[in-house]
Protein backbone atom coordinates (compact mmCIF):
# COMPACT_ATOMS: atom_id res chain seq x y z
CA UNK A 1 0.00 0.00 0.00
CA UNK A 2 2.94 2.34 0.62
CA UNK A 3 3.94 1.92 -3.04
CA UNK A 4 0.40 2.67 -4.20
CA UNK A 5 -0.21 5.71 -2.00
CA UNK A 6 1.99 8.75 -1.44
CA UNK A 7 0.68 11.48 0.82
CA UNK A 8 -2.89 10.20 0.52
CA UNK A 9 -2.56 10.34 -3.27
CA UNK A 10 -2.71 7.33 -5.57
CA UNK A 11 0.47 7.17 -7.65
CA UNK A 12 0.30 6.86 -11.47
CA UNK A 13 0.69 3.47 -13.12
CA UNK A 14 4.19 4.24 -14.40
CA UNK A 15 5.37 5.19 -10.91
CA UNK A 16 3.84 2.05 -9.40
CA UNK A 17 5.72 -0.11 -11.89
CA UNK A 18 8.99 1.67 -11.11
CA UNK A 19 8.73 1.37 -7.33
CA UNK A 20 7.56 -2.24 -7.24
CA UNK A 21 9.41 -3.65 -10.24
CA UNK A 22 6.17 -5.38 -11.26
CA UNK A 23 4.63 -4.86 -14.68
CA UNK A 24 1.03 -4.20 -13.65
CA UNK A 25 -1.43 -4.04 -16.54
CA UNK A 26 -3.86 -1.16 -16.89
CA UNK A 27 -6.67 -3.46 -15.77
CA UNK A 28 -4.76 -4.51 -12.64
CA UNK A 29 -3.99 -0.88 -11.84
CA UNK A 30 -7.67 0.03 -12.14
CA UNK A 31 -8.60 -2.57 -9.50
CA UNK A 32 -5.75 -1.51 -7.20
CA UNK A 33 -6.61 2.17 -7.54
CA UNK A 34 -10.28 1.46 -6.78
CA UNK A 35 -9.33 -0.47 -3.63
CA UNK A 36 -6.91 2.27 -2.54
CA UNK A 37 -9.52 4.95 -3.06
CA UNK A 38 -12.01 3.00 -0.94
CA UNK A 39 -9.39 2.49 1.79
CA UNK A 40 -8.60 6.21 1.86
CA UNK A 41 -12.24 7.17 2.30
CA UNK A 42 -12.90 4.57 4.99
CA UNK A 43 -9.65 4.53 6.97
CA UNK A 44 -7.59 7.53 5.84
CA UNK A 45 -7.97 9.83 8.81
CA UNK A 46 -8.42 7.39 11.68
CA UNK A 47 -6.06 6.93 14.58
CA UNK A 48 -6.17 3.13 14.27
CA UNK A 49 -4.78 3.30 10.72
CA UNK A 50 -1.56 5.20 11.49
CA UNK A 51 0.56 2.14 12.19
CA UNK A 52 -0.76 1.46 15.70
CA UNK A 53 -3.31 -1.18 14.67
CA UNK A 54 -2.96 -4.86 15.54
CA UNK A 55 -0.72 -7.18 13.57
CA UNK A 56 -2.37 -9.90 11.52
CA UNK A 57 -1.34 -12.61 13.98
CA UNK A 58 -2.78 -10.72 16.96
CA UNK A 59 -5.98 -9.97 15.06
CA UNK A 60 -6.52 -13.60 14.05
CA UNK A 61 -5.72 -14.85 17.54
CA UNK A 62 -8.57 -12.74 18.91
CA UNK A 63 -11.03 -14.54 16.65
CA UNK A 64 -12.30 -17.84 17.97
CA UNK A 65 -14.98 -19.23 15.66
CA UNK A 66 -13.69 -20.63 12.38
CA UNK A 67 -10.16 -19.22 12.71
CA UNK A 68 -8.35 -22.31 13.98
CA UNK A 69 -6.65 -23.08 10.68
CA UNK A 70 -5.49 -19.48 10.24
CA UNK A 71 -4.13 -19.32 13.77
CA UNK A 72 -2.23 -22.58 13.27
CA UNK A 73 -0.71 -21.26 10.07
CA UNK A 74 0.34 -18.02 11.76
CA UNK A 75 1.86 -19.89 14.68
CA UNK A 76 3.79 -22.19 12.33
CA UNK A 77 2.21 -25.42 13.55
CA UNK A 78 -0.10 -26.09 10.59
CA UNK A 79 1.44 -28.60 8.18
CA UNK A 80 4.56 -28.50 10.33
CA UNK A 81 6.38 -31.27 12.11
CA UNK A 82 3.60 -31.68 14.65
CA UNK A 83 0.71 -31.85 12.16
CA UNK A 84 0.68 -34.34 9.26
CA UNK A 85 -0.65 -32.96 6.01
CA UNK A 86 -4.28 -34.02 5.47
CA UNK A 87 -4.87 -36.08 2.33
CA UNK A 88 -6.64 -34.20 -0.45
CA UNK A 89 -8.55 -37.40 -1.23
CA UNK A 90 -10.49 -36.93 2.05
CA UNK A 91 -11.76 -33.43 1.29
CA UNK A 92 -15.53 -33.16 0.98
CA UNK A 93 -15.35 -31.12 -2.24
CA UNK A 94 -13.10 -33.75 -3.82
CA UNK A 95 -15.46 -36.60 -2.91
CA UNK A 96 -18.45 -34.62 -4.21
CA UNK A 97 -16.78 -33.89 -7.53
CA UNK A 98 -15.85 -37.54 -8.07
CA UNK A 99 -19.42 -38.54 -7.20
CA UNK A 100 -20.76 -36.07 -9.77
CA UNK A 101 -18.74 -37.68 -12.55
CA UNK A 102 -19.36 -41.17 -11.14
CA UNK A 103 -15.71 -41.98 -10.71
CA UNK A 104 -13.84 -43.78 -7.97
CA UNK A 105 -10.72 -42.54 -6.23
CA UNK A 106 -7.94 -40.77 -8.11
CA UNK A 107 -4.26 -40.59 -7.28
CA UNK A 108 -3.48 -37.72 -4.91
CA UNK A 109 -0.94 -36.31 -7.42
CA UNK A 110 -3.68 -35.91 -10.03
CA UNK A 111 -6.05 -34.32 -7.53
CA UNK A 112 -3.37 -31.87 -6.37
CA UNK A 113 -3.07 -30.60 -9.95
CA UNK A 114 -6.81 -30.23 -10.46
CA UNK A 115 -7.49 -28.52 -7.15
CA UNK A 116 -4.63 -26.03 -7.40
CA UNK A 117 -5.10 -24.97 -11.01
CA UNK A 118 -6.78 -21.70 -10.02
CA UNK A 119 -3.58 -20.62 -8.27
CA UNK A 120 -1.61 -20.65 -11.55
CA UNK A 121 -0.80 -16.98 -12.16
CA UNK A 122 -0.39 -17.41 -15.93
CA UNK A 123 -4.10 -18.19 -16.34
CA UNK A 124 -6.63 -15.40 -16.77
CA UNK A 125 -8.74 -14.48 -13.75
CA UNK A 126 -11.89 -15.54 -15.57
CA UNK A 127 -10.47 -19.01 -16.24
CA UNK A 128 -9.19 -19.35 -12.67
CA UNK A 129 -12.57 -18.35 -11.23
CA UNK A 130 -14.38 -20.84 -13.48
CA UNK A 131 -11.94 -23.61 -12.50
CA UNK A 132 -12.47 -22.92 -8.80
CA UNK A 133 -16.27 -23.02 -9.15
CA UNK A 134 -16.15 -26.06 -11.45
CA UNK A 135 -14.07 -28.30 -9.17
CA UNK A 136 -15.95 -27.14 -6.06
CA UNK A 137 -19.39 -27.71 -7.61
CA UNK A 138 -20.27 -24.04 -7.19
CA UNK A 139 -21.23 -23.07 -10.76
CA UNK A 140 -24.51 -21.19 -11.15
CA UNK A 141 -26.36 -23.84 -13.11
CA UNK A 142 -30.15 -23.57 -13.34
CA UNK A 143 -30.91 -26.14 -10.66
CA UNK A 144 -28.55 -24.48 -8.19
CA UNK A 145 -29.97 -20.99 -8.82
CA UNK A 146 -33.52 -22.25 -8.35
CA UNK A 147 -32.62 -23.88 -5.02
CA UNK A 148 -30.67 -20.84 -3.86
CA UNK A 149 -33.37 -18.26 -4.51
CA UNK A 150 -36.58 -20.24 -4.04
CA UNK A 151 -37.16 -18.69 -0.60
CA UNK A 152 -37.09 -15.09 -1.89
CA UNK A 153 -39.81 -15.55 -4.46
CA UNK A 154 -37.66 -15.77 -7.60
CA UNK A 155 -38.90 -18.39 -10.06
CA UNK A 156 -35.86 -19.59 -12.03
CA UNK A 157 -36.16 -21.57 -15.23
CA UNK A 158 -34.33 -24.82 -14.46
CA UNK A 159 -34.36 -26.08 -18.05
CA UNK A 160 -31.05 -26.52 -19.87
CA UNK A 161 -30.48 -23.51 -22.12
CA UNK A 162 -28.80 -25.64 -24.79
CA UNK A 163 -31.73 -28.06 -24.86
CA UNK A 164 -34.20 -25.17 -25.17
CA UNK A 165 -32.23 -23.47 -27.95
CA UNK A 166 -31.73 -26.82 -29.67
CA UNK A 167 -35.49 -27.38 -29.88
CA UNK A 168 -35.64 -30.43 -27.61
CA UNK A 169 -39.25 -31.41 -26.87
CA UNK A 170 -38.52 -32.08 -23.21
CA UNK A 171 -35.52 -29.95 -22.12
CA UNK A 172 -33.65 -31.56 -19.25
CA UNK A 173 -33.04 -29.96 -15.85
CA UNK A 174 -29.88 -27.86 -15.92
CA UNK A 175 -27.62 -29.68 -13.47
CA UNK A 176 -23.81 -30.03 -13.36
CA UNK A 177 -24.03 -33.62 -14.59
CA UNK A 178 -26.37 -32.78 -17.47
CA UNK A 179 -24.52 -29.66 -18.60
CA UNK A 180 -21.06 -31.20 -18.76
CA UNK A 181 -21.81 -34.85 -19.51
CA UNK A 182 -25.33 -35.69 -20.69
CA UNK A 183 -26.63 -32.75 -22.76
CA UNK A 184 -27.49 -34.21 -26.23
CA UNK A 185 -27.28 -30.82 -27.91
CA UNK A 186 -23.64 -30.44 -26.89
CA UNK A 187 -22.59 -33.87 -28.15
CA UNK A 188 -21.61 -32.71 -31.64
CA UNK A 189 -19.47 -29.86 -30.32
CA UNK A 190 -17.78 -32.05 -27.73
CA UNK A 191 -17.10 -34.75 -30.33
CA UNK A 192 -15.37 -32.22 -32.60
CA UNK A 193 -12.99 -31.32 -29.76
CA UNK A 194 -12.44 -34.97 -28.81
CA UNK A 195 -11.70 -35.95 -32.39
CA UNK A 196 -9.29 -33.04 -32.76
CA UNK A 197 -7.29 -33.65 -29.57
CA UNK A 198 -7.89 -37.32 -28.69
CA UNK A 199 -8.85 -38.99 -31.98
CA UNK A 200 -12.12 -40.43 -30.66
CA UNK A 201 -15.66 -39.48 -29.73
CA UNK A 202 -16.80 -38.56 -26.23
CA UNK A 203 -18.49 -41.45 -24.42
CA UNK A 204 -20.21 -40.37 -21.19
CA UNK A 205 -21.14 -43.99 -20.41
CA UNK A 206 -17.55 -44.88 -19.52
CA UNK A 207 -15.48 -43.69 -16.57
CA UNK A 208 -12.59 -42.92 -18.88
CA UNK A 209 -14.75 -40.66 -21.08
CA UNK A 210 -16.20 -38.75 -18.13
CA UNK A 211 -12.80 -38.30 -16.52
CA UNK A 212 -11.18 -37.10 -19.74
CA UNK A 213 -14.02 -34.67 -20.46
CA UNK A 214 -14.10 -33.04 -17.02
CA UNK A 215 -10.43 -33.10 -16.00
CA UNK A 216 -8.22 -33.80 -19.01
CA UNK A 217 -6.81 -36.80 -17.12
CA UNK A 218 -6.44 -40.22 -18.69
CA UNK A 219 -6.58 -43.26 -16.41
CA UNK A 220 -3.27 -45.12 -16.28
CA UNK A 221 -1.13 -42.21 -17.49
CA UNK A 222 0.98 -39.66 -15.61
CA UNK A 223 -0.98 -36.59 -14.39
CA UNK A 224 -1.56 -34.10 -17.19
CA UNK A 225 -4.05 -31.27 -17.53
CA UNK A 226 -5.43 -30.35 -20.92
Amino acid sequence: MNCLLTGNTIVPLVRLRETTGLQFTANMYMYLATAASFALKKYGNRESSNGTCLTLSHFMNRIKKGSGKFRRILSGTFLGSGSPRPSICKLRVVKTFLELIEHGELASESLEILYSIWSCSFLSNRFRMFSFQFFNNALSVGARNAARYRNVGNDFDQRCTFCVKGGMRQPARDTFRHLFLDCPVMVNTVNIIFQLYFGKNFTPRTQEGRLLKTTGLVTGTPPAVI
